[in-house]
């Protein structure tokens, strides 16, 4: 696509997410939109409420004096209507020449001319009509037309939810956070999705009844009892700890319980013990001691650049909110901590699944809510990275956060319906807004029972068997590639295991996950990647230095290679997992032939001490990433030294192009479906069959719909993906043939440009009827 079309979309992106209402935010997209096509007049027209018909809904441009909502069209004939009901687009610089031209198909434009009428769709059906009027007989080119209806799907999603919830019944505060003018009616409120789902429950809000920040000032009667009280309070918040870490670990993975492990260390911790004591010595109470403590670790932590250490602030003031609860325990002014006590009043389980609403959840309320009731989570303040983040996609709970006033704009016990596709939450929805839901909520509770895809390997139409994968990094996901229908683990991220923590794992622990991955891989192969940290993964327990590009740094093998004491212990328990399975091993960032053999000397070394050890090993098979420009000019002198290939397109693609694909402002330069991408991908495919090599691909394209006709005829038999993604990609499958997918590479590969590209796709969909 081209870098105009991508800006453009990131603006609509940004109109999604900030408009205060989908009405208005429907009226700055066509004034957008009316530019970028060079069309003279827009609008959108929707089922009208009464007398049938399509009635105009927005519009923008030149148009008639007088122009209103109460224009309509008719929905059963004239080019308008032809398009409502065929869902069939129709662009003409001479419109009144089709049989099906209607008067009122251009009427309300001030200067009548060509058009470009397309249909809106969401759900299934046709819920609106977006046409463009151009004055003259000037025709919209293929490219303008290509781009409209690239942004036709999201905007039929979006137009729904304008026709449905009216100005009126959607009333979010301003951009200051200011309250909205009625608590009582409908209200839409904007987040940030960190999760994925779509939800409806009861709001439960959690009650900070034990928060510190509100202690006043205090002095103690007397220090020694008070530095007594401390030392006491540590014991009991150590038990305490002990004891979530067991309640956690019946729910989660040995990955996610060590969160817990990190807050046993945080209460060891020289620095915090020496704040408190200096706190004491100065004659405050222990209550505002732990207060100003916060304090100090929040101006400490939010000063740094690094967002995973500024959102490790949640993990301290959890431990030292559950040293004040101990102290309070101790001194008969409390009870024993149990988030549960604080989630209003009971409700039926099987009636009201809670969504609960919190300025901030620290992860031992997380651990102590209602788990098996718990629809999701809402919370004014947190982070991507932060441990109850991780925490909640272990659950599989849908989480917003960046809502302010939430605990104020919501009341406990309001219905809500929380949808992280849009990043949105409606409180108290009209019924309008219920029934809009009713499918996608019904579908998402399907799923999360449990309903399972048949595992059996996906094919195409004409029976060219290909072998869909999941990517994870959670033991608590595995289920995700039961129900999905994963032919085994393509990927598994081994990093979440050793960024949650405050210190490297044992070879022990690690080796305890890595049986427990493999055994559940059963008869399938799983493909573990070792450690890839540097760029936007740090590790809490390594100084990683100033890096002025840290993706170019200290990253992937380059790190592990400097920190022997890292990789070997963790090569190690790879390898004592190879008894339990079938095991491929899979080593990133590679950048040519003597980093592999380095790596390769390493395993070797590896497995040598364990055998010494007497530890046994079995087979594996070694595999590099590709996705460093250079190894994909090296792959023919690397491929006798390894067994498969993953070609990891996130990467390729950031480093072909110089994009940070974390960085908003350069993200229309990140171009996925870019001949050259393309090219690189077939490259890679046939160095790898000339010498009897598998390749995978295991990054974003692989769940792409646009781009699996392309990978097909570039040659891949094997996509990992993220398992929610793999129904989509099977069924599609089905309706694709080799012949015609390998006709379609050569065109895109004759290609100057992406959006060239995105043309040919688009044309290949439409004439094969398919929705990519």
């Amino acid at each position: 696509m081209a870098g105009r079309d991508l800006h453009v979309i990131r603006k609509i992106s940004t109109i999604f997410a900030q408009a205060p209402n989908p009405r208005e935010g429907l009226h700055q997209i066509l004034d957008l939109l009316l530019q970028h096509v060079k069309a003279d007049a827009a609008a959108v027209f929707v089922p009208a409420e009464k007398g049938g018909g399509l009635a105009l809904f927005a519009a923008s441009g030149k148009l008639i004096p007088g122009l209103s909502s109460t224009f309509t069209v008719s929905a059963e004939r004239g080019l308008t209507g032809h398009v409502f009901q065929n869902r069939e687009a129709v662009v003409t610089h001479t419109p009144h020449r089709l049989p099906h031209f209607d008067l009122r198909d251009t009427s309300w434009a001030e200067n009548p001319g060509g058009v470009m009428i397309l249909p809106l769709t969401a759900g299934g059906r046709t819920v609106a009509v977006l046409t463009f009027n151009r004055a003259g007989r000037t025709p919209f080119g293929s490219a303008q037309t290509a781009f409209a209806e690239t942004v036709s799907a999201p905007l039929g999603i979006y137009a729904d939810l304008a026709r449905t919830t009216r100005d009126s019944e959607i009333r979010a505060g301003d951009e200051s956070g200011a309250a909205p003018q009625s608590m009582n009616g409908p209200v839409m409120l904007k987040g940030k999705a960190i999760t994925q789902g779509v939800v409806r429950g009861r709001a439960i809000l959690l009650q900070e009844r034990d928060a510190l920040d509100s202690v006043p000032v205090e002095y103690a009667a007397d220090k020694a009892r008070e530095g007594e009280l401390l030392q006491r309070a540590l014991l009991l918040a150590k038990e305490d700890t002990l004891q979530l870490q067991k309640e956690a670990a019946g729910i989660l993975s040995e990955a996610d319980v060590s969160i817990f492990y990190a807050h046993l260390l945080l209460l060891d911790d020289p620095l915090l013990h020496q704040r408190l004591q200096e706190a004491l010595r100065n004659g405050f109470s222990l209550r505002f001691a732990l207060r100003s403590v916060i304090e100090s670790f929040t101006s400490d932590l939010q000063k740094l650049d690094n967002d995973m250490m500024r959102e490790r602030l949640a993990d301290v003031k959890d431990v030292i909110l559950r040293i004040g609860q101990a102290a309070a325990r101790i001194s008969g002014k409390g009870k024993k901590n149990d988030t549960r006590e604080k989630t209003g009043p009971a409700r039926n389980p099987r009636r009201d699944r809670q969504i609960v609403v919190a300025r901030e959840l620290l992860p031992s309320q997380l651990i102590r809510l209602p788990l098996a009731n718990l629809a999701g989570i809402i919370c004014e303040q947190g982070g991507a990275t932060s441990h109850v983040a991780i925490l909640a996609k272990a659950l599989h709970l849908p989480f917003l956060i960046g809502i302010p006033q939430a605990c104020q704009r919501i009341h406990d016990g309001d219905d809500l319906i929380l949808d992280c596709a849009t990043s949105c939450v409606y409180v108290r929805p009209s019924e309008d807004i219920r029934k809009k839901f009713e499918h996608t909520l019904k579908y998402h509770a399907e799923r999360d029972r449990g309903r399972r895809e048949a595992v059996a390997p996906a094919a195409t139409a004409d029976h060219t068997p290909v072998r869909l994968m999941g990517n994870i990094s959670l033991i608590s996901e595995l289920p995700l590639l039961e129900r999905y229908g994963a032919m085994g683990i393509g990927l598994y991220r081994t990093e979440f295991m050793f960024m949650v923590r405050s210190a490297y794992p044992t070879e022990e622990e690690q080796y305890q996950v890595f049986r427990r991955i493999v055994e559940a891989g059963g008869a399938n192969s799983v493909t573990i990647r070792v450690l890839d940290v540097g760029g936007d993964k740090a590790l809490p327990y390594v100084d990683f230095g100033q890096e002025s590009n840290s993706f170019l740094g200290w990253r992937g093998l380059r790190f592990l290679l400097s920190n022997l004491h890292y990789f070997e212990p963790h090569l190690r328990a790879i390898l004592r997992a190879t008894v339990h399975g079938r095991v491929n091993i899979l080593l990133p960032m590679v950048a040519d032939l003597d980093e592999l053999q380095e790596a390769k000397a390493v395993i070797a070394s590896a497995r040598k001490s364990l055998e010494k050890a007497g530890h046994a090993t079995a087979p594996y098979h070694l595999g590099i990433m590709l996705e460093v420009p250079s190894a994909v000019w090296c792959l023919p002198s690397m491929l006798p030294h390894i067994d498969f290939v993953s070609i990891g397109t996130n990467d390729l693609i950031q480093y072909t192009f110089a994009v940070d694909r974390g960085n908003t402002k350069v993200a229309r330069w990140f171009r996925q479906l870019h001949p050259v991408v393309l090219g690189m991908i077939r490259q890679s495919c046939e160095a790898a069959a000339q010498q009897g090599k598998n390749v995978s691909l295991c990054g974003e394209m692989a769940g792409i719909p646009a781009a699996l006709p392309l990978l097909l005829g570039a040659g891949l038999r094997t996509l990992s993906m993220n398992p929610w993604h793999i129904p989509v990609i099977r069924s599609l499958l089905g309706r694709l043939e080799l012949p015609a997918c390998r006709k379609l590479l050569d065109a895109c590969l004759a290609c100057a440009s992406v959006s060239e590209v995105e043309h040919k796709v688009a044309a290949f969909a439409k004439t094969n009827r398919l929705r990519l």
